[in-house]
């Protein structure tokens, strides 16, 4: 896929975070908002932050 296309696709907001909406209005990048109904108390930490917030990214994501 072509840089071109990827400027087409909606940024979707997976969160309720008014602090992150409030950042994403400030630079006027456009993007819907979805409440992920994930758990993140579901999902193990298993000691590499890195791999935690790709591993909570990813299970919110998929139940978008």
């Amino acid at each position: 896929m072509s840089l071109e296309n990827f400027a087409a696709l909606p940024i979707i907001l997976g969160s309720q975070s008014p602090r992150r909406k409030e950042i994403m209005n400030h630079f006027s990048i456009p993007f819907i908002q979805i409440a992920s109904h994930f758990d993140e108390a579901s999902f193990p930490y298993e000691g590499d932050p890195r791999e935690y917030a790709i591993g909570l990214s990813r299970e919110k994501a998929r139940l978008l």
